[in-house]
């Protein structure tokens, strides 16, 4: 095994970082959960050793996937931070993913197929987003793919273990630098293929395995075509199959998963079901119907208002002018002619009229 430093002699290589405890090991790296100081935060430290950072490939490789993650910002995949070089050994700063690799939550597990379908979904647009870039993985496998604590993926590329070629597209057993994107389609294929089977790539029977839903063998089958051009041409048409089959809903399993005697299932947040979908449908239709009967009732009794009010306008206008003829007293007249007195007492009788 690749021989690197532990935590305590680290920290004092880099002490900018408290480190904390290995996270993964192989034969060419090791991986370290550590604590930025700076920025009060939890990283990942991937360390490539003296004796393979003083190898021209192995310290390219290297190189290249710092660069190509840190040029890359999507939810579904890992970040990088930082790199360089320290005692000899290349690192790499990364984020931290609370939780375990698909391969160790779902090894030998065949898992719900919606939960499946939503794993692979994310992990497809995080793979969408490189190739939009012109970004090739090459090294899709559930090892690589990291699940956090809502069992949402993140896709990095330890290479921890390099060599399974369980997940590889045909085209590149021989010649590994012609991966494209057809060839990260065909992995990620397996990938789901293996999720809904239970059954781990490359282990007897995992290729004939079948899969129960009818639409994602279909989707299986396409992506994993021995030939490339009759494969989805990137993980973007992955995507769009996917979205497609859950919007469409899925049967429920006919028979319980296979799952290993003691190997827990992958936790899960609650999925969108096609029946809450419906409920919440039905009740926006109910509540725009009560306020349309409540605009009804409202609008109904403006008009019977309106109504009663011009009725009534319509009977004071039928009503006869009444006009009322005050006869002068004598007293009233003293001093002016009956002509004058007529016409005075006239004006009044009107004026009162047009008061009452």
């Amino acid at each position: 095994m690749s021989q690197v430093p532990e935590a305590g002699l680290l920290a004092g290589l880099l002490p900018s970082f408290e480190f904390e405890h290995r996270i993964a090991e192989g034969t060419s790296g090791v991986v370290f959960k550590a604590r930025q100081l700076s920025l009060d935060r939890d990283v990942a430290i991937k360390f490539l050793p003296c004796e393979l950072a003083q190898q021209p490939c192995s310290r390219r490789s290297f190189l290249a996937e710092a660069i190509t993650m840190a040029s890359l910002s999507h939810p579904n995949l890992l970040r990088v931070y930082d790199s360089g070089e320290v005692d000899g050994m290349l690192y790499m700063v990364m984020e931290y993913v609370p939780g375990n690799s698909l391969l160790r939550s779902a090894h030998g597990i065949a898992i719900d197929p919606e939960l499946a379908v939503r794993i692979v979904l994310s992990a497809c647009r995080g793979l969408a987003h490189a190739h939009a870039h012109g970004i090739c993985h090459g090294d899709i496998r559930p090892a690589n793919i990291l699940l956090n604590q809502q069992c949402e993926p993140k896709i990095g590329s330890f290479g921890l273990a390099r060599g399974d070629t369980a997940y590889a597209a045909p085209e590149t057993a021989n010649d590994p630098q012609t991966a494209d994107a057809r060839s990260d389609v065909f992995a990620i294929g397996v990938v789901l293929h293996e999720l809904l089977t239970g059954i781990p790539a490359g282990e007897s029977g995992a290729a004939d395995a079948v899969v129960a839903d009818p639409r994602l063998a279909e989707i299986c089958r396409n992506a994993t075509e021995e030939d490339p051009a009759a494969r989805y041409p990137d993980a973007s048409a992955v995507v769009g199959q996917l979205e497609s089959w859950l919007a469409g809903g899925r049967p429920r399993l006919l028979t319980a998963p296979a799952r290993p005697a003691g190997k827990p299932a992958i936790p899960a947040a609650k999925p969108h079901r096609a029946t809450s979908h419906a409920w919440a449908l039905t009740t926006k239709y109910a509540i725009i119907v009560m306020l349309l009967c409540a605009l009804h009732f409202v609008w109904g009794a403006y008009q019977t208002k309106k109504s009663g009010i011009a009725q009534m306008q319509h009977e004071q206008e039928g009503k006869p002018t009444v006009v009322k003829i005050i006869h002068p007293t004598p007293e009233s007249t003293a001093g002016t002619s009956p002509s004058e007195s007529a016409g005075a007492a006239m004006a009044r009788s009107l004026m009162a009229n047009n008061l009452e």
